[in-house]
């Protein structure tokens, strides 16, 4: 018994992890509007860790102490001088493989959405069915060359389905946000690993 137990709980670990990290999520990714000869973002596959680089534009700026549920998603290396799209109008398209999470991290700097700094939408019914909600959790952003040299981004989630795209909105001032997408694991992965953790929890019991 113990060894199924411990066989079910790495299988059901090493499963949910392949699902997170190695999952397509973000198929396609549209910039219109700006500046065509600046950088154009790029889809990072599973490259979402500590000491990602944020932005196309900026090598000083990169993404640090990341909540463990969202390393390894892949990620989207947005273009900083987008940071005044509600301005000059730049727009973001994301294509989703599977269903899943997108998030959005935004700068703390630029406070609750509102009609100033153009974040409107992202509770916005329109965008994604519910909008996307802030979690409360957060991602730090070392953007080194600046006093101070860290900020706080805050974590905004929706739930995703596969075979859609999704129009992301404007923003004006701070630093231009991040985008990421993470998979929603298997039913056979979470089984494995719910009938692994039951079975430790019943030898646990007996000690």
């Amino acid at each position: 018994m113990k060894k199924l137990t411990i066989i079910l709980c790495t299988l059901g670990v090493l499963l949910w992890g392949f699902a997170n990290s190695y999952a397509i999520m973000l198929t396609g990714l549209t910039k219109t509007g700006g500046d065509t000869a600046a950088p154009a973002p790029e889809i990072v596959a599973g490259g979402l860790a500590s000491g990602a680089l944020s932005y196309v534009d900026r090598t000083t700026a990169s993404w640090k102490v990341i909540p463990s549920y969202l390393l390894g998603s892949d990620y989207i290396k947005t273009e900083n001088d987008d940071k005044n799209s509600g301005v000059t109008g730049e727009q973001y398209s994301v294509s989703i493989g599977m269903n899943g999470f997108l998030h959005v991290f935004v700068d703390q700097r630029l406070g609750a959405p509102s009609s100033t700094n153009q974040l409107t939408w992202l509770t916005d019914n329109s965008v994604i069915t519910g909008g996307f909600t802030k979690t409360g959790n957060v991602v730090l952003q070392e953007f080194l060359g600046f006093e101070p040299d860290n900020y706080n981004f805050d974590i905004w989630t929706a739930a995703v389905m596969a075979g859609n795209t999704y129009d992301l909105g404007e923003q004006t001032g701070a630093s231009f946000y991040g985008i990421a997408a993470s998979a929603v694991p298997e039913p056979a992965t979470m089984l494995l690993l719910g009938l692994g953790l039951i079975a430790v929890a019943g030898i646990r019991r007996k000690f």
